[in-house]
């Protein structure tokens, strides 16, 4: 297996930059926003990202809880200042999260568990939620999928829906959604999975599309947001988008 990327702080920056506009966490961030939708809008007390990379993603969950953290074994790298007073970035491990057991209100462990032992992991988080607290996980979708681009992200699994379902609840966590995700740009993907199996894509994979690639690309991905906004799933995608509840 091909070594995955090292987490450098060059490769932080980049990430920052391109996590803001780039269309695929554009859509992604509309996906979770359907997802929380669902749980009827009102702001809970905290928030706890988990493997929260740079922590692109935290201002966005501000609207959301009254206090944000953000966790990544790499956030030491990341310039803290840069956040507002209700956010907080700490460095440590999903494995142990330095947080006490039913004290987190909302989860988020985005692209996170294909990284690392899933099951530990998700029982972890359900240690810390709070009863009745929830959890949004996203991963990658069908490991017929599976490239030389997983191996340089550091996947070790991609997912199908009743292999999400089947982990998460053996964490003791109730489903209450999941969706597929980019299922109008898969077509696209599959071609590129084709061709990412025969090279190197360790490059490719953080390179910024063209703009106006990028442009087409967050309008279709609005167009699939706005489908699953009306409550109909779609039947595929390369990503899953899972919502679930402590009992």
């Amino acid at each position: 297996m091909a070594k995955s990327l090292p987490f450098t702080l060059e490769r932080f920056r980049v990430l920052q930059d391109m996590q803001a506009d780039h269309f695929w966490y554009a859509g992604r961030r509309m996906m979770i926003a359907n997802a929380l939708t669902s749980l009827g809008g009102r702001a809970v007390d905290t928030a706890l990202d988990i493997g929260c990379g740079p922590g692109t993603h935290l201002r966005a969950w501000s609207g959301y809880a009254r206090k944000v953290f953000g966790i990544d074994q790499y956030a030491g790298q990341v310039d803290s200042a840069a956040f507002d007073s209700n956010t907080q970035l700490i460095a440590g491990d999903v494995a142990s999260l330095p947080f006490d057991d039913n004290s987190i209100d909302l989860m988020f462990a985005l692209d996170v568990i294909e990284h690392v032992p899933d099951l530990p992991t998700l029982s972890e988080a359900r240690r810390v939620l709070k009863p009745g607290g929830h959890i949004l996980v996203t991963v990658p979708a069908f490991q017929w999928l599976w490239s030389v681009r997983d191996e340089d992200a550091g996947h070790l699994r991609r997912y199908s829906s009743a292999q999400i379902r089947e982990v998460v609840e053996a964490a003791g966590l109730k489903v209450s959604r999941i969706r597929y995700y980019q299922c109008l740009l898969f077509p696209l993907v599959v071609l590129s999975r084709m061709f990412g199996r025969r090279s190197s894509a360790t490059r490719d994979m953080e390179d910024f599309p063209p703009r106006l690639m990028n442009a087409a690309f967050r309008a279709v991905n609005r167009l699939e947001g706005r489908i699953d906004a009306l409550g109909l799933a779609m039947p595929f995608g390369s990503s899953l988008v899972v919502l679930a509840r402590k009992p």
